[in-house]
């Protein structure tokens, strides 16, 4: 079986963004399940990447707490006229707080 390599933040082949999802959050949004969109490029020409990637969101606090790194799906494997590099993940974390989200 074939496995897609990893996403590595800001790495010289590609660069990772992550930012919430605010299409996902509406009244019935749980709290502690945070919509995140990771965005995967080509560094030198700032389009998708060639390749598929296996990419993961975590979250850190500012205590030094990480929550489980949950996987993500790629928005073009469900809608063809998406662009590839899009992921959706969700991020659990235990509490409220400030956390800070990443991708990898």
């Amino acid at each position: 079986m074939l496995s897609a390599p990893a996403a590595r933040a800001q790495s010289a082949e590609i660069v990772v963004r992550v930012e919430r999802n605010p299409e996902c959050e509406d009244a019935d949004h749980i709290a502690n399940w945070v919509p995140i969109t990771i965005t995967v490029l080509d560094p030198a020409t700032q389009a998708p990447p060639r390749d598929d990637y296996n990419v993961v969101a975590y979250a850190t606090s500012h205590t030094s707490e990480q929550t489980d790194a949950f996987s993500c799906g790629q928005r073009s494997d469900n809608n063809l006229g998406t662009p590839k590099g899009i992921y959706d993940c969700t991020v659990i974390v235990d509490h409220g707080g400030s956390w800070t989200f990443h991708g990898r």
